[in-house]
């Protein structure tokens, strides 16, 4: 009689740890054999097309108003289980204009919003939505790309949220929250972006016998005479500098610093 009762303890504990992790709405940790990845890649789109050169997808690009730029969104499977109906949401940023047709694959019909989590801050825009009934085996990837045209000055992030539901439950609908495992990521464009500032720096050596006379770059010297060296370092960059000087004096050859150095200059 006492295994039975302690066997039926266990069994409780154990589906109520089950039960616990299986919450509605977002699965933010969602187990370890589930896991969906979402990278979001950006590249100018203005290379002629009799061109060789393919722009590197990338995070960030600078564009001027009226180009092209294309995105690139890689779902992946990197749990160990399939994962199947995808919704992915993209919201483009007002700097941005989509242009409509041109996803591959193309983009569903509008959907309700009830898809985007109640409390995701990433709505405002234009949403470009896939609902896909593609599977994903572990390891395998799917990928979506579509362009849009730069309309107005600004830095606009482009935001994106994909989701599958976890296997054990119902398909996700329009109208009611199951769990799911999710991910997101940004790419952003900035439209007629200054370039960025370019650090750059000069330096130069000076010696002279004694302190007074001109500074040249090669002197003769003899046993006990003084010599002046001057370091001249100049910011020829875009950008300001804290700038670290560092003199060594070879003492094999004889030089003993005097320990009065002096600084100016702005």
């Amino acid at each position: 009689m006492k295994k039975k009762i302690i066997s039926s303890i266990v069994t409780l504990v154990l589906l109520f740890s089950i039960v616990s992790a299986i919450v509605p709405g977002i699965v933010s940790e969602p187990p370890e054999l589930l896991k969906l990845e979402v990278d979001k890649k950006v590249r100018a789109n203005n290379i002629p097309s009799s061109s060789d050169m393919i722009s590197p997808w990338v995070d960030k690009i600078c564009v001027d108003v009226g180009e092209t730029v294309r995105f690139n969104i890689t779902l992946f499977n990197n749990g160990t289980v399939k994962l199947f109906g995808f919704i992915v949401v993209d919201v483009l940023p007002e700097e941005l204009e989509y242009v409509n047709g041109n996803a591959i694959p193309p983009e569903s019909d509008q959907l309700p919003d009830s898809i985007i989590p109640p409390d995701w801050p990433h709505k405002k825009g234009k949403l470009i939505i896939w609902k896909l009934e593609d599977e994903l085996r572990p390891g395998e990837k799917l990928f979506i790309e579509f362009d849009a045209v730069a309309v107005k000055p600004g830095i606009g992030i482009n935001y994106v949220i994909a989701r599958s539901p976890i296997p054990l439950l119902s398909p996700i609908s329009s109208t009611t929250h199951a769990c799911y495992c999710y991910d997101e990521d940004t790419a952003t464009v900035n439209v007629e972006c200054e370039p960025e500032p370019e650090p750059d720096i000069s330096v130069e050596k000076y010696v002279k016998l004694g302190c007074t006379g001109d500074f040249e770059k090669c002197v003769e010297a003899e046993i006990d005479d003084w010599v002046t060296f001057k370091i001249e370092v100049t910011n020829t960059g875009e950008t300001p500098l804290d700038i670290t000087v560092l003199d060594s004096l070879d003492d094999g050859r004889g030089l003993t610093y005097n320990d009065n150095a002096e600084v100016d200059g702005v």
